[in-house]
């Protein structure tokens, strides 16, 4: 777990932000992770992608994170090799790092459905980046983070598509847990 931690506490360089290549990114989360984990449907991420670009990625909110964590899972997803090299070397570690300083800085994501998707976005990384202990660890706070939300009952009186939502998140995290 120490790697990444570490990496995370280190200055590293600044996310390519070019158009070009966060289309590639874009599709390559769509064909190497969401094809496979649908954690959610395909306008809930292009919404998020376009309030990420309409804010020319600086709003430090949660849909950030998640942009971010698409594009890093999208670089991470697309290299085959099996990753035991340092942290700064795995592909998208610059969006992963910028997401997680984010996520860190939000003040209780405990009942907060994009904060849980990030959760789970990091956890597919790191299982991409072969450290499943740390995976684990977030696997293991996104399924409670899912019990705070069902005992909270913010489900109630939720949108359908955000049952839907909470439905893709939280079967990914039973099933993840179970393995």
């Amino acid at each position: 777990m120490g790697d990444m931690r570490q990496y995370l506490n280190l200055p590293h360089p600044d996310p390519d932000l070019s158009e070009p290549h966060l289309g590639h990114l874009q599709r390559s989360f769509a064909d190497h992770v969401l094809k496979w984990l649908p954690l959610f449907d395909p306008e809930t991420a292009s919404h998020h992608l376009r309030y990420a670009r309409s804010t020319e990625y600086r709003h430090a909110g949660s849909t950030l994170c998640v942009v971010f964590l698409i594009f890093a899972n999208g670089a991470v997803s697309a290299d085959s090799s099996l990753y035991s090299r340092s942290a700064h070397e795995l592909p998208g570690s610059a969006y992963y790092a910028r997401a997680v300083t984010i996520l860190e800085r939000l003040p209780n994501t405990s009942k907060d459905l994009t904060a849980l998707q990030c959760r789970v976005l990091i956890a597919i990384y790191l299982l991409f980046a072969m450290r499943p202990l740390e995976a684990w660890k977030n696997i293991t706070q996104a399924s409670q983070e899912c019990m705070i939300l069902l005992r909270a009952n913010t489900n109630y009186n939720a949108t359908n598509e955000y049952r839907e939502a909470f439905g893709r998140i939280y079967w990914y995290v039973v099933l993840s847990s179970m393995s």
